[in-house]
C-alpha cells in the first residue's frame, strides 16, 4: 500500500491515480468528512464532482446526481487523501478498517462487530458435554456446533446441564476417575466411576441435542420445572428460571416458521419505519434497526438487533456492506447455505470476500417468494417491533442527548459517550477507570481499568487516553469524550484525538468547590462544564448539567472501587512479603527496582538481598 500525503482539493484532482484504493475527504479544518473506496481512484473521486465547474472556480461543486447527505458533504471538502492497494479486495478491507477506526462525519458507523458464541459437542469423546466457543476447534474434527446465540448462550447451557444428567465439567472431568459433588445431587451419572456405559450416556446426548434443536422444547421444560420450584416454595430458585426464561422467551415467536428441515441461513435486514431515504437534514433523530436472524435446521434459533443512528439520508449498500464485513471478516464455527437480505445491488465485491475468509461460497440472496420471502418478511416485522418499542422505551433519553448537542454546540449527538476518571493514594496505587453510556444506559460490558504509572493527575489522564486511543482500531471511538477536568485536561484529550485522526468531541466537567473541597451535593451541585469554545456554569436543576454529573459520577465511582481493590491487593500482598521476613523499608527499596509486587513476590530471600545490596553500592558510587 502507497498512502499520499494530504494535499489541496484541485492539486489531488489533476493527481489523481488510475489504480484501486481508499480515498480520504477532509474539511478546511482538517476534519475528517468520509472514508470510500474505488476500483479506479481517479473515476470515482472525480464523480462527486462537477468536474469543469470545480476545476474553473477552484472550489467543490457537487454533481448533481449525488444524495442529499454526500452533497453536503462535496461542499465542505477543502483536502484529500488517498491511499493506493494491490486490488479492490483489499481497498474494501482497509475502508472497514479505517471507518471503524476513524469514525468519519458523514460515514455510517456500525459498531456490532462482536464474534458470537457457539454451543459445541466434541463427539469424540466418550462422554460429550455441552462447551461454549467463539472459534472452530483446530485438533477436534467430529464437532457439532449450535448458534450462534448472541445472547442467553451461558442460560441455554446452564438448562442443559441442570435438565440432563450430563458431564457437568469440562471433558478433563472424566478422566479424574473420581466422581465429585454433581453425582450425589444427581446431576451426573458419573461416567468417571463407570456408572453409566457409553450407549446408555449417548441416549441422554440425544434427548438433550433434540431439546437444543427446538426451542420451544427448551422453554416448555424450563416453565415447567420453574412451576415445580414454586409449588414446593423453592423462590429462589423459581427465580433464577423466571430470568432465564425472560431472556429465551423471544425465541418462542420467532421459531413459529418452520422452513425445510436441514436448511441453514443468516437473515440481514435493516429497517428505518420510512418507505425511503429521507433526503432533508433534520434535527430529528433517525434511527434504524439492524436485525440478524440466524436459521438452523428450519428454525429459528437466535438473534441479533442494533440500533443505528442516522444524521443524514444513508447509502444501504454502504451499510449491508459494512454489516457482512463486521459479521464474516472471521472464520466461523457454522456457515449458512445463504445470506438472505433485501434486493441490494452492488454486493457481489462483499460475497467474493464472505467466500475468502469463510473459505466456502456462501450466495447472498433476495428472494421474492417462497419461504425464504417468509423468513424475510419475518425479520421485517420483528424489526418494525423492536424498532417501535425501543422509541417508546428510550425517547426522553435521546430529545436530552439533543438538548446536550446543541448546548455543547457539539458536532453529532453523543449517542456513545465514554468518561474518564482517575484515583490514587498520595501518588500510590494509581489506577484510571472508563464507563461508557450508550443505548440509553451504561454498557458495563465496555467498563475499562487501567493501572497506572504516572504520578501526577495529568500525567495520569495523558497515559488512560493514549491508551484508549491506540485502541481505536479494536474498538471504535465514542462520539464523545467526558473527562473529569478543565480546559487543561481538554486541551490534553483534543491533543491525543488529533493525533489519531478520530472524530470525537470533548467536553469537562470540574466540581464545584468550597472551602478547597468539592462539593458533591446530589441535586445541589453547580459544576462547570468546560469545552475548547466555551465555559458554562448551570443551574443545579438543568437536566443536561444532572446527566454530566450522573455519567461523571458513575465513572468516579467505577476508578474508586478499582483503586480500593488495588490497594486491598496490595496490602494482602506486603503482608506476604513481610511474612517472608522482609522489612516494610525493604519492600519499598524492592518495589523502586522491580516496579510491582508481581516482580518480587518469586524472589528468594537470597535474591532480594543481593538486589538491595547491589542498590546500595550503586547509590554508593553515584
Amino acid at each position: 500500500m502507497q498512502p499520499e500525503s494530504i494535499v489541496s482539493l484541485a492539486q489531488a484532482l489533476s493527481t489523481l491515480p488510475s489504480k484501486p484504493g481508499v480515498y480520504q475527504y477532509y474539511d478546511s479544518a482538517g476534519k475528517l468528512l468520509y472514508i470510500g473506496k474505488a476500483k479506479n481512484l481517479k473515476n470515482r473521486v472525480r464523480s462527486y464532482f462537477a468536474f469543469t465547474q470545480t476545476k474553473e472556480q477552484g472550489i467543490p461543486i457537487p454533481n448533481h446526481t449525488l444524495s442529499h447527505r454526500i452533497t453536503l458533504m462535496v461542499r465542505q471538502i477543502a483536502q484529500l487523501q488517498v491511499v493506493v492497494v494491490d486490488s479492490e479486495q483489499d481497498a474494501l478491507i482497509l475502508e472497514n478498517s479505517l471507518i471503524k477506526q476513524l469514525k468519519p462525519k458523514y460515514n455510517i458507523l456500525l459498531r456490532d462487530d462482536k464474534t458470537y458464541p457457539y454451543i459445541a459437542f466434541d463427539l469424540d469423546l466418550d462422554f460429550p458435554t455441552p462447551i461454549i466457543t467463539r472459534n472452530i476447534a483446530k485438533t477436534q474434527k467430529n464437532m457439532l456446533y449450535f448458534g450462534p446465540y448472541p445472547s442467553g448462550c451461558r442460560d441455554i447451557v446452564n438448562s442443559l446441564l441442570e435438565l440432563f444428567p450430563l458431564v457437568q465439567k469440562s471433558p478433563k472431568c472424566v478422566a479424574q476417575k473420581k466422581s465429585c459433588l454433581f453425582y450425589q445431587i444427581q446431576r451426573c451419572k458419573a461416567p468417571c466411576e463407570g456408572h453409566i456405559s457409553k450407549q446408555a450416556y449417548r441416549e441422554i446426548l440425544e434427548n438433550a441435542l433434540e431439546v437444543l434443536k427446538t426451542p420451544s422444547k427448551l422453554l416448555a421444560m424450563l416453565k415447567e420445572r420453574m412451576a415445580f420450584l414454586s409449588n414446593t416454595l423453592r423462590f429462589e430458585e423459581a427465580g433464577i428460571y423466571r430470568d432465564r426464561i425472560k431472556k429465551l422467551i423471544n425465541l418462542q415467536s420467532l421459531s413459529v416458521l418452520d422452513v425445510a428441515k436441514n436448511i441453514n441461513l443468516d437473515v440481514l435486514y435493516f429497517y428505518t419505519g420510512e418507505s425511503n431515504n429521507n433526503q432533508v437534514e433534520s434535527s430529528v433523530i433517525k434511527q434504524g434497526i439492524l436485525l440478524w436472524l440466524f436459521v438452523r435446521s428450519g428454525k429459528v434459533v437466535s438473534f441479533s438487533s442494533t440500533i443505528v443512528r442516522l444524521k443524514y439520508d444513508y447509502d444501504p449498500v454502504e451499510l449491508y456492506t459494512q454489516a457482512l464485513l463486521n459479521a464474516y471478516a472471521q472464520k466461523l464455527p457454522l456457515l449458512p447455505d445463504a445470506i438472505v437480505l433485501p434486493d441490494i445491488k452492488g454486493l457481489s465485491m462483499v460475497e467474493d470476500f464472505i467466500m475468502r475468509a469463510q473459505g466456502k461460497k456462501i450466495p447472498l440472496i433476495a428472494p421474492k417468494r417462497g419461504e425464504k420471502a417468509k423468513i424475510l418478511a419475518l425479520a421485517h416485522t420483528n424489526a418494525k417491533e423492536i424498532l417501535h418499542k425501543h422509541y417508546q422505551e428510550q425517547g426522553n433519553e435521546y430529545i436530552l442527548l439533543e438538548k446536550l448537542k446543541q448546548l455543547l454546540n457539539l458536532d453529532s449527538i453523543p449517542f456513545r459517550i465514554e468518561v474518564f476518571d482517575t484515583s490514587h493514594h498520595s501518588g500510590s496505587d494509581c489506577v484510571g477507570g472508563m464507563v461508557v453510556y450508550e443505548y440509553g444506559e451504561f454498557a458495563k460490558s465496555a467498563y475499562r481499568r487501567y493501572k497506572l504509572q504516572g504520578s501526577d493527575e495529568y500525567s495520569q489522564i495523558r497515559e488512560m487516553l493514549t491508551r484508549r486511543a491506540l485502541k481505536f482500531a479494536q474498538e471504535s471511538p465514542p462520539d464523545l469524550w467526558l473527562i473529569d477536568g478543565g480546559v487543561a485536561q481538554i486541551k490534553l484529550a483534543r491533543e491525543i484525538l488529533d493525533s489519531s485522526g478520530a472524530n470525537v468531541c470533548v467536553v469537562g466537567i470540574a466540581k464545584q468547590k468550597r472551602d478547597s473541597k468539592a462539593y458533591r451535593a446530589k441535586g445541589n451541585a453547580r459544576d462547570t462544564i468546560y469545552t475548547l469554545e466555551k465555559t458554562l456554569l448551570l443551574e443545579p436543576s438543568n437536566k443536561c448539567l444532572q446527566f454530566l454529573q450522573k455519567l461523571r459520577d458513575e465513572a468516579h465511582k467505577y476508578a474508586i472501587s478499582y483503586h480500593r481493590h488495588t490497594k486491598r491487593k496490595a496490602l494482602t500482598q506486603r503482608i506476604h512479603l513481610q511474612e517472608d521476613g522482609l522489612s516494610t523499608a525493604q519492600i519499598t527499596r524492592l518495589l523502586a527496582i522491580m516496579g510491582s509486587y508481581e516482580a518480587i513476590k518469586d524472589l528468594s530471600k537470597e535474591e532480594a538481598k543481593a538486589l538491595l545490596a547491589a542498590r546500595r553500592k550503586h547509590k554508593g558510587t553515584l
